[in-house]
Formats: structure tokens, C-alpha cells, sequence
């Protein structure tokens, strides 16, 4: 295994690397821009990771987490410390297996790209069944895009993820499930060079 993906397959590793690249700041502003939870709503957090989304949200806010990775995922320890979330440790894969609620808002923030097609063509089925009639789906991944600066390609040929696409691959696998998604691309989220390309669909998407 590489040193960069051993590193980040810890949790003191990627918190360490979220804090040296200022990522708590684009999540502010994917909550406060994309997401946008009201009160008494439910979040469904796809490849929760350590639990950032949880610590943006309002405690009225109900928040479900799902990750496969046991080493980013203390459910007990995590769910105290932020004060009664539901954490849930799986593999996105078997998303349709879990006993969930029903919920307002299913986001996947930098997860379609470390999966290949057919796995998120699965997850995102997953997800549209457990969304209420005016639910919503936020999505967020790296994008190959031909106006981005080459220092922010460079960046995300990096990437753990093995599948970041363009963004034209991207919107043909979110459309099969989610046809009226809209996409928008970034290159002001991080603190360094890099584009994002993001998907809503639902609601008032």
C-alpha cells in the first residue's frame, strides 16, 4: 500500500490531512450551499467517513452515517461524542440490505469516485428508495475538467480514488437513477487547486 493512501486509511491520518487542507471550511459550504438541512429532517450521510457532515449540522437535524471502514468508524465512540448520531459500519454495496428510514436528504461527498460505475449506479438506487416524496440527493466528487488549471489535474490524478471521471461520466451514471439532476463545477472549494463537480437532484434541486 503506498505511504499517502496507508497514511489516510487511518483516522488520525485523515484527520490530520482534512486540518492541513482546511476542509472544514468547503464542508461549511457544501452544508450551507447544497445540503441546506431544516429542522426535524433526516440526513443520510453515504460514505460518512470519520463524521465530518455530523459537526455542521444542527442538533435538530437527525444524522445516519454509513462507511465501511472500520479504522475512520468508532460507532459507540463517535456516537457519544456527537451527541447521538447514528453511525452505521457497511459497505455502500449492501446499502439496499440495511433496515433504514426513510430520509429527506442522502448526500455522497467525495464517494461516487472511489467506486466504478456499476457500484454507483447500485448505491444511488439504494439511496432514491429510502428518499420521501420531496427528498433530495447531494453529490460531490474530483472532476476532470478541461478549463481547470493543470496543477488542480495533477492534484487529483493523486486522488485514493480510482475512478474520478470527467464530467460527462459522472452526469451519465447519476441521470440513470436520478434523470432531472443538475450539475454544477467548482474550483473555489479548497484550499489548493481542484475541482469538484456536484449533483442535485429532488426537491427543490
Amino acid at each position: 500500500m503506498p505511504l499517502r493512501d496507508s497514511l489516510l486509511s487511518s483516522r488520525a491520518g485523515y484527520t490530520l490531512f482534512r486540518k492541513v487542507v482546511r476542509a472544514d471550511r468547503s464542508m461549511r459550504t457544501i452544508v450551507d450551499e447544497y445540503v441546506r438541512p431544516r429542522a426535524r429532517q433526516t440526513v443520510l450521510d453515504l460514505g460518512c467517513g470519520t463524521g465530518d457532515l455530523a459537526r455542521m449540522l444542527a442538533a435538530d437535524v437527525t444524522y445516519i452515517g454509513v462507511d465501511h471502514n472500520p479504522a475512520y468508524l468508532n460507532v459507540d465512540a463517535m456516537a457519544t461524542t456527537l451527541g447521538g448520531r447514528h453511525f452505521v459500519n457497511a459497505d455502500l454495496a449492501e446499502l439496499h440490505s440495511l433496515t433504514l428510514p426513510e430520509v429527506h436528504i442522502a448526500v455522497a461527498l467525495g464517494v461516487l469516485h472511489h467506486l466504478p460505475d456499476e457500484v454507483v449506479v447500485r448505491v444511488l438506487s439504494s439511496a432514491a428508495k429510502l428518499l420521501g416524496e420531496e427528498g433530495r440527493l447531494v453529490t460531490i466528487d474530483p472532476v476532470f475538467w478541461p478549463e481547470q488549471a493543470a496543477s488542480a489535474r495533477i492534484m487529483m490524478a493523486m486522488d485514493r480514488g480510482r475512478f474520478v471521471r470527467q464530467a460527462e461520466h459522472y452526469s451519465m451514471l447519476v441521470s440513470q437513477v436520478f434523470p432531472q439532476a443538475t450539475m454544477t463545477i467548482r474550483h473555489d472549494l479548497n484550499a489548493f487547486p481542484y475541482s469538484h463537480c456536484i449533483f442535485e437532484a429532488g426537491g427543490s434541486a
